[in-house]
């Protein structure tokens, strides 16, 4: 009896170990990893009139309450606690759920540019965010290195633009397929050839091209 209760004890232990230290730390590091893999994506600081605190609910309408602060980006809440909240200041990956969700009802989106809008409204989902000019349009690239896909926030051609550009129809979210080197879903941006080479480029220089996840788990939620 008191062996059995000595090994549940030892296991208990590990559990503790393993969930209260070791996890946090595998997941503090590896967004450490991407703060030095990748340049900070900076959204503009919200006035600072909303440097207060904010409780909000959590998913789904539950009973846990978190509390943000809209100006500095933080929260509460465990995601943020152990992955978001080490990215740099004003980092758009910073935004957990809440916080997108609290921006969301307060209509503070239109105080960002477009293409960080696109990327909020995609529920920031990647671990590095690059921002890059082609054919006089700002066009976003969101890598993570365990998805053999890429996404590409870019802004379709109105019919008043230019074949080469600057475009100025709304952005949206494009999906590249890495390794086959194709357009998911078969919808490419306008560009697309200089968008692909500038993707490939980025993967290179960041030693970021190193695919295991499947394209289909996209639709994955992030928080």
């Amino acid at each position: 009896m008191w062996i059995l209760l000595a090994a549940l004890g030892v296991i208990a232990l590990w559990l503790v170990l393993i969930h209260g230290f070791i996890l946090p730390q595998v997941r503090k590091n590896k967004v450490l990893r991407s703060v030095q893999d990748c340049p900070a994506f900076l959204l503009t600081p919200l006035p600072q009139e909303l440097d207060k605190p904010v409780q909000v609910a959590g998913r789904d309408h539950t009973p846990l309450l978190h509390q943000i602060n809209l100006f500095r980006l933080t929260c509460t809440c465990r995601r943020f606690r152990t992955r978001r909240g080490f990215f740099p200041q004003n980092d758009i990956r910073r935004l957990c759920f809440h916080l997108r969700q609290e921006m969301g009802r307060q209509h503070l989106l239109e105080h960002f540019d477009a293409l960080s809008q696109c990327i909020i409204q995609d529920r920031v989902r990647d671990k590095c965010y690059v921002r890059s000019t082609i054919l006089g349009t700002d066009v976003g690239f969101g890598i993570t290195p365990s998805q053999d896909f890429m996404r590409i926030f870019a802004r379709h051609q109105d019919p008043s633009d230019p074949p080469e550009g600057p475009f100025t129809g709304p952005y949206n979210k494009f999906s590249f397929h890495i390794n086959r080197k194709t357009w998911i879903y078969d919808e490419s941006p306008p560009g697309a050839e200089l968008i692909i080479e500038r993707a490939m480029n980025i993967l290179n220089n960041a030693n970021l091209n190193n695919p295991t996840k499947s394209a289909a788990e996209e639709a994955k939620p992030a928080s």
